[in-house]
């Protein structure tokens, strides 16, 4: 989630319409090369998926390491919940919760 932070962080220094993403991604891209998830749209979710959970009043739940949660399931999973629950934490944790429970892959 550092990196997410990162990317919010940076995003809010530079001006609205000045590239910051494609930037960034071809920055990454070459910093990196062997990686391939620096795409604009990639980067994007990375930067929503820290800003759905970084605040969430649930993290942690008693008894049940949630945060560790929003790591075990696939990126595509996360990349739904991001998409069905922007801005409403406790809604993203229950479908969390309920993809490992029932082990949806």
């Amino acid at each position: 989630m550092l990196f997410g932070r990162e990317i919010s962080v940076k995003e809010k220094e530079n001006e609205y319409g000045k590239g910051f993403f494609k930037k960034l991604s071809i920055d990454l891209t070459n910093e990196i090369p062997d990686v391939k998830s620096f795409s604009v749209t990639n980067l994007h979710y990375i930067k929503w998926f820290y800003e759905l959970y970084s605040n969430a009043e649930n993290l942690p739940q008693v008894g049940v390491n949630s945060n560790q949660r929003i790591f075990n399931i696939p990126w595509g999973h996360n990349k739904l919940i991001i998409d069905k629950c922007k801005n409403n934490p406790d809604k993203a944790l229950f479908f969390v919760r309920e993809t490992v429970e029932n082990n949806w892959s």
